[in-house]
């Protein structure tokens, strides 16, 4: 009772202070509420990894909860906005790529007669001169170079049929580590979530102005 009324007696012969202190704090108050609103939805965003809750009275973060939605719709968006499977095949039929690749099979194709066919055949080897074997190369490229139309379009019906980006992508993002995946999108947005957390505090003590500008008013 003591502690009651010498609280009341404060009140009373200290009610302009009390009301100026009350003035000074609303915008204080509104900032750190602004700023922590923001905050938790920012945390929002990535946590609690499982539902919390009880019935149908239940929270999740955001990205825990739409993973599989969002890791369908990226691979989706990758697939046929940024890659597919022409792109690929243009990609080795690129001058450069193919250039890469004959000269790959013909150090390939020099190695086996140089030191596989005599393993294989030496009778067969010893009759291959240096002659004989330039011939060979310069046959084995003029058909390539022929048939090459061909094996692309067998290799892109291949590629096709056997790896489906889709799937591998949307399988890889659906397989990451939430802890990982929160700490990368972090360190990419750290300037902009800080940002967004102290907007709120500034938005906050705006709003707590405007309160006590009303409050003034009255």
């Amino acid at each position: 009772m003591i502690i009651i009324g010498l609280f009341c007696y404060l009140i009373l012969n200290f009610k302009g202070y009390f009301m100026n202190l009350i003035y000074l704090s609303l915008p204080v108050i509104s900032a750190f509420i602004g700023w922590l609103t923001n905050h938790f939805a920012i945390t929002m965003i990535f946590r609690p990894h499982l539902p919390i809750g009880f019935g149908p009275f239940k929270i999740q973060g955001l990205l825990p909860l739409r993973k599989k939605d969002l890791a369908l719709k990226i691979a989706s968006t990758i697939e046929s906005e940024l890659i597919s499977h022409e792109d690929v095949i243009e990609a080795m039929s690129d001058g450069k790529s193919l250039d890469d690749f004959k000269d790959y099979l013909g150090d390939r194709l020099d190695s086996f007669l140089n030191n596989r066919l005599g393993d294989i055949n030496p009778m067969l080897a010893a009759f291959l001169t240096d002659d004989i074997r330039k011939k060979l190369r310069v046959m084995f490229f003029e058909e390539l170079d022929s048939n090459m139309p061909e094996l692309l379009a067998m290799a892109s019906e291949k590629l096709e049929n056997s790896l489906d980006f889709k799937e591998i992508i949307e399988k890889r993002i659906d397989e990451l580590d939430l802890n990982k995946a929160e700490k990368l999108i972090r360190e990419v947005t750290s300037k902009e979530l800080i940002f967004i957390e102290w907007f709120g505090a500034v938005l906050g003590f705006f709003i707590g102005v405007i309160q006590v500008g009303i409050l003034l008013l009255r």
